[in-house]
């Protein structure tokens, strides 16, 4: 993996292992409190619904870090 760009975050968001879901919501988290093009290049990707769509998961700590994310 050389940068950001060869995450596949929406793998990671949409796995059925909620370890790699809470990872993938943290993950996008820093990234979007990084440099701009980065932001607007994880928001191009509508990983926006994807966090959404993790809010009512069963594991506490996917919802955790999708909230914070989404904050």
């Amino acid at each position: 993996m050389n940068n950001v760009y060869d995450l596949d975050l929406e793998d990671e968001l949409s796995s059925v292992d909620s370890t790699k879901r809470a990872w993938a919501a943290s993950c996008v988290s820093n990234l979007i409190a990084g440099e701009e093009n980065i932001c607007h290049l994880l928001l191009s990707k509508n990983l926006i619904r994807l966090l959404i769509e993790w809010l009512t998961d069963d594991v506490y700590e996917v919802v955790y870090e999708c909230i914070g994310t989404l904050r």
